[in-house]
């Protein structure tokens, strides 16, 4: 059986130093970044609160 591990990447927070800043023109590059390491998107999610709103997005790649 196949086992994932998961992350998750917020553009506006960064992860690992990847994207410390969302800027439009960063996106794609840490997305490759992501890709590259065996990261796959798994689909985005809006996550709000009373005092914020941003983007999440999930991530998975196969367990080795």
């Amino acid at each position: 059986m196949q086992k994932w591990e998961y992350t998750t990447l917020s553009p506006s927070e960064g992860h690992g130093g990847i994207l410390t800043k969302f800027k439009a023109n960063k996106f794609e590059e840490a997305l490759n970044a992501l890709g590259a390491e065996g990261w796959e998107l798994v689909r985005p999610i809006n996550v709000s609160d009373s005092n914020d709103e941003r983007l999440l997005l999930i991530f998975k790649r196969p367990l080795t």
